[in-house]
């Protein structure tokens, strides 16, 4: 499959909500692949090969997602909590 770049601009209306094609979907901060097929894999990366909007939005909107919920300082206080709320539960 060929991707016309025209036929395939993507837009941030299209990046919020899951789009779907054939053998994969573009979401808000990947490209969730419906199986692993070789083809399906290099129609994505010739995808995002011509597409460098796509990647660009896509890319950004994955960092946004792991600073958002992995960082560091939400880890601890996530761990504090859960340590907190066990303490509580295990006190006579």
């Amino acid at each position: 499959m060929k991707f016309d770049s025209k036929d395939h601009t993507i837009h941030t209306q299209f990046i919020e909500n899951i789009t779907n094609y054939n053998n994969y979907k573009i979401g808000y901060n990947a490209i969730l692949l419906d199986k692993a097929a070789p083809y399906v894999i290099a129609d994505v990366v010739e995808l995002l090969y011509r597409n460098k909007s796509l990647r660009n939005e896509i890319g950004n909107k994955g960092r946004e997602t792991i600073v958002m919920n992995f960082a560091v300082e939400r880890q601890i206080r996530q761990y504090e909590s859960l340590y907190e709320g066990l303490s509580k539960t295990l006190q006579p």
